[in-house]
């Protein structure tokens, strides 16, 4: 299973570089034996099981930002990618398009940590071409 097969969501931290990627298998059995990054971890999530929605825990691994962020661009154009492996695949690389752009600024996290934060945006940067009509 690539990470592209798993269901990804991210655990936020604070400062945000703290923050990190917790992958699992959707259905909520065991990941392979070759997904080794990151740290072994034991969300609770919801799945569908015999037509009921229950809570449970299920095996995943805790990847950190800098160490998920390449993997996440390299599978931009995995077709058969997971829902949400691949949005955050498309965030990651929108940020990287708006660093490169120099749309970053300085800022201070909730707990007072130096932490950088996009922006400022213009329409170029939502990807959209806004227009008006007379």
């Amino acid at each position: 299973m690539r990470l592209g097969q798993c269901a990804v969501v991210f655990d936020p931290g604070d400062p945000p570089r703290a923050g990190a990627f917790v992958v699992h298998d959707p259905g909520g059995g065991p990941l392979p034996a070759d997904l080794t990054l990151g740290e072994p971890a034991e969300p609770v999530v919801t799945l569908v099981e015999d037509d009921a929605v229950v809570a449970r825990r299920v095996p995943a691994r805790r990847i950190a930002v800098a160490q998920a962020l390449p993997l996440l661009v390299a599978m931009r154009d995995e077709r058969e990618a997971h829902p949400s492996a691949a949005f955050h695949s498309a965030a990651a690389v929108l940020a990287l398009h708006l660093v490169a752009r120099g749309r970053v600024l300085p800022g201070v996290s909730p707990d007072g940590v130096d932490a950088w934060r996009i922006g400022p945006f213009d329409v170029a940067d939502c990807g959209t071409r806004w227009r008006t009509s007379r």
